[in-house]
């Protein structure tokens, strides 16, 4: 390469020094012909004529001999310095050419001083990118803004500075969209011709007729077009059988894409003989051809801890140890219900006999005066319904019933009065009556018995109190549901 400049440059001085002048000697261009027909080989000799051409204002046939000596002796330091060259860090240079590469050194060294000092995260690559802009250093200044995208990808106005600009979710180049574009054309083209004849040649593999199977047979044996990979790939892979085709045909196909269809054939073909063929087929393949997509399955191991959901209240935990940050979830169910027990508080079973709690909320209202009327007694101080005919009992038991009592509750009251001795007839408290109205609570008889002395103008009457139904197990029920679905939750969520 050096010689050949040297070369090149010695041709272009002769043309520009020309011929000789007309003031030349006669005799000069005598004498110079005759010492250059005996001259030799010499370098030195010619480092000698030259010098003597330039005396005899010869300018062309110097540079003539001294390109003549370096080509004999490339390390002829008097040809080259009588040249014009000096010898600048191994290489023999023009004055001026060492002078802008002497500035160019300075700055590369203050750079190289900037870049030494710099830190490895993005603010800092950035301000070391946009110095190297501003002093012409273009190359180390893409070096530098690259760096940036790397260590943080939404660094918008570095990727603008690299000439790439935004497309959807990805930073490409003009000259990438357009290759892209065209690829994608000649794909779509490609898929337009390999569909039909794919599908043809699947479809004659299955067929009776021998020489259907001969001739797909044949087709496939043939293919060997890169673009026919992807319809291949999605006419031939669908179950075992088909697989067992695409391997060979792939296997006689010399491209990437190829190498990559067989690389996941070996990974996840449908059979054992799948994934064997595939595998040997690839050991006659350049590895760096399909190795990005068996890398691609290998990660390491994620390393985490799984607490379960311990119940209502008991939260559960999924801890994710991360290369930069560790990352904790928790699923925490609402705790059971906690109901604390008040005076008057009892407690019951609804009908899929979980507990309710029935809570006195207070005196709503008042039966109507049942009147006794009928009931006849042994005397003023007998006992209630003593003496009276089961009849009349029954006539007194049914006039509770339809008081608003209910059924169960009204023959429940109305059996404790005739039980119930005159002389110290007492106040029945909290005797549950059922629903009295169509509100969603129910009422309870407080017993406040408006009794006088009996007779036939004996009345009851009873005050109403609603009471609150609270669901404790049904509350409690729903806990464990919540509980229960956190948990698996959490199971979902940790599953490898």
């Amino acid at each position: 390469m050096m010689l050949a400049a040297l070369l090149t440059s010695s041709a272009l001085a002769l043309i520009l020094a020309g011929p000789p002048t007309e003031n030349t000697e006669a005799s000069d261009l005598t004498a110079y012909e005759a010492a250059r027909a005996g001259i030799g080989p010499d370098s030195d000799a010619h480092v000698r004529l030259a010098l003597w051409c330039e005396a005899h204002g010869l300018q062309a046939e110097r540079l003539k001999h001294l390109a003549i000596a370096v080509i004999a002796n490339p390390r002829h330091s008097m040809a080259r310095g009588l040249m014009g060259l000096v010898e600048y860090r191994g290489r023999w240079q023009r004055p001026e050419t060492i002078s802008e590469k002497t500035k160019g050194d300075v700055l590369l060294a203050e750079y190289r001083d900037r870049r030494d000092q710099t830190k490895d995260d993005p603010d800092a690559q950035w301000t070391l990118a946009l110095w190297c802009d501003e002093h012409g250093l273009k190359d180390e200044a893409a070096a530098h803004f690259t760096a940036v995208v790397k260590r943080d990808p939404k660094r918008d106005a570095a990727w603008r500075r690299l000439g790439f600009k935004k497309q959807g979710q990805r930073w490409v180049t003009d000259a990438q969209l357009t290759g892209e574009k065209a690829e994608a054309d000649r794909q779509k083209q490609a898929d337009r011709h390999w569909r039909p004849l794919l599908e043809k040649w699947r479809d004659g593999l299955d067929s009776k007729s021998a020489k259907r199977r001969a001739e797909s047979e044949t087709g496939l044996a043939g293919i060997t077009d890169p673009r026919a990979v992807p319809v291949l790939w999605a006419v031939f892979t669908g179950n075992a059988q088909r697989q067992a085709v695409a391997v060979p045909v792939l296997g006689q196909i010399d491209a990437p894409g190829a190498s990559r269809a067989l690389a996941m054939l070996a990974a996840f073909g449908d059979s054992p003989e799948i994934r064997r063929t595939a595998t040997e087929t690839l050991k006659r393949r350049d590895p760096r051809e399909f190795a990005n997509v068996l890398i691609g399955f290998l990660r390491d191991p994620i390393k985490y801890e799984v607490k379960p959901v311990g119940g209502p209240g008991s939260p559960g935990e999924l801890f994710i140890e991360g290369t930069q940050a560790n990352v904790s979830r928790r699923y925490s169910p609402p705790k059971s219900p906690v109901t604390n027990a008040l005076p008057g508080d009892q407690l019951v079973y609804d009908g899929n006999g979980l507990p309710v709690i029935q809570r006195p909320m207070g005196i709503v209202g008042r039966t109507p005066m049942i009147p006794a009327s009928n009931l006849f007694f042994a005397s003023s101080t007998g006992t209630i319904g003593q003496s009276l005919s089961a009849a009349k009992k029954q006539e007194f038991l049914n006039m509770m019933t339809r008081s608003g009592l209910g059924a169960t509750k009204g023959q429940q009251i109305g059996q404790s009065i005739l039980n119930t001795n005159t002389s110290s007839f007492p106040i029945v408290p909290g005797l549950f009556v059922g629903n009295i109205d169509p509100t969603p609570y129910q009422a309870m008889a407080l017993g406040s018995l408006a009794v006088r002395a009996p007779g036939p103008t004996t009345a009851f009457s009873f005050d109403i109190g609603q009471i609150a139904m609270i669901p404790v197990g049904q509350m409690e029920l729903e806990a464990q549901k919540t509980a229960a679905v956190a948990q698996q939750q959490l199971k979902t969520t940790s599953r490898p």
